[in-house]
């Protein structure tokens, strides 16, 4: 069954006459250079669906597309029926100078979807595999008011039509959304997302990709930085494929599907304060990458600061790697901050430890294995940066 939707209207607005201020009726005059907001602005129009203000008065609308609208302090809850194995698509309309609305998506109480822009209109996308009832939850930004119309379609055979992204079919037309999306994945049709605007350089992120009812073999996930060289790809993990890199405003994700699939993307961006100082009382895992499998990719010519508290925490960090090509980790520490101890780790299997008391090359890669580095505390604290450097060809006499 294709993408579709009931497209009766039931206009539910019961918007009052704005009054009038011609003063010929007795009203009171106004002194010139005041205003008189009682009789110039109308009050927010309740619409007949009311009182809808949450989820234990959601109403079931009897026909869709609904009209209806938000005011200050309010928020309005439908109940919406979801087919077994489609994508359920709720489409929110609306022009967001009048007032910028969001749109979520809950499953008892579960937020499953959700779609915040300051863009006109929402879209929330969700897949079910066995048919249920959920609920839809429309809320103005920090109270604001506005008109709306709510709409609801299911797609069931994915990629007979295009998703709400397209055409995201290369970097330069990359999709602005608000994460996690769902999406279709189609074969020839890949899709490009631009990084998250939470982004900022130097701040770590998380791509999770998990495809709906397909291997996770039958999927590609990629991030490129603003010239289309590739900075990291997907990895299988155990909610998907998943990639953790220091990140830039300007890096695109890429989605590339062998089969026909649905999929949704997550993303989370962590910008940590500067290394603690006091291990006393600070937090000892800065990046949140103490163990192999949350390292955190680092990025050619981008230098980064850790900490560790105490000899038995660690930080991982990934080398980037490109083909015939030279990556080279350089780190830097003092007996006044601490001396880190950096370990190369490839495949698995621990290099030489090196103590890097000043800027120490740890670690020399030219082979595209899984290349990691250890950090490790000489003592109770250390502070230290780390840094990777791409070299290609020869270089410079």
């Amino acid at each position: 069954m294709s993408r579709s939707a009931i497209v009766a209207v039931l206009a539910l607005c019961a918007c009052p006459s704005l009054p009038d201020d011609s003063d010929t009726n007795g009203g009171t005059d106004i002194v010139p250079g005041t205003s008189d907001t009682a009789d110039t602005a109308p009050p927010c129009p309740e619409d007949l669906l009311e009182e809808n203000d949450s989820g234990a008065t959601a109403i079931r609308p009897e026909m869709l597309p609904v009209s209806a609208q938000v005011c200050a302090g309010d928020e309005d809850w439908f109940e919406i029926d979801a087919t077994a194995g489609c994508v359920t698509v709720v489409d929110l309309d609306f022009a967001t100078d009048q007032g910028d609305l969001d749109l979520e998506i809950y499953n008892g109480e579960d937020r499953i979807a959700v779609s915040a822009s300051t863009t006109d209109d929402e879209s929330a996308r969700f897949f079910v595999e066995e048919a249920t009832t959920v609920q839809a939850r429309v809320v103005g930004f920090f109270g604001a008011e506005n008109a709306y119309r709510l709409s609801v379609s299911a797609e069931c055979e994915p990629c007979e039509l295009p998703d709400d992204f397209e055409d995201n079919d290369t970097r330069e037309t990359a999709a602005s959304v608000s994460f996690p999306v769902m999406a279709d994945g189609c074969v020839g049709d890949p899709d490009w997302y631009a990084a998250p605007t939470t982004l900022l350089d130097g701040c770590a992120l998380d791509v999770t990709l998990q495809p709906l009812d397909v291997a996770i073999t039958d999927v590609s996930l990629t991030l490129t930085d603003d010239t289309g060289v590739t900075v990291a790809v997907g990895t299988p993990g155990a909610v998907g494929l998943g990639l953790r890199t220091l990140g830039a405003p300007t890096d695109a994700i890429g989605v590339e599907a062998s089969t026909t699939l649905v999929y949704d993307l997550s993303t989370r961006v962590s910008c940590p304060d500067a290394a603690p100082l006091d291990c006393t009382t600070d937090s000892n895992d800065v990046w949140q990458n103490n163990v192999s499998t949350t390292a955190i990719q680092l990025r050619d010519g981008v230098t980064v600061s850790g900490a560790l508290c105490g000899v038995a925490g660690s930080d991982w960090w990934s080398v980037p790697v490109q083909s015939e090509c030279t990556t080279v980790v350089t780190v830097t520490s003092s007996a006044a901050d601490g001396i880190a101890i950096g370990t190369p780790v490839t495949n698995g299997v621990e290099g030489i430890a090196t103590t890097a008391d000043g800027t120490v090359a740890i670690s020399t890669v030219t082979e595209m294995n899984d290349n990691k580095v250890r950090i490790d505390a000489q003592e109770l604290t250390s502070l230290y940066d780390i840094r990777a450097d791409i070299v290609c060809g020869e270089p410079a006499e």
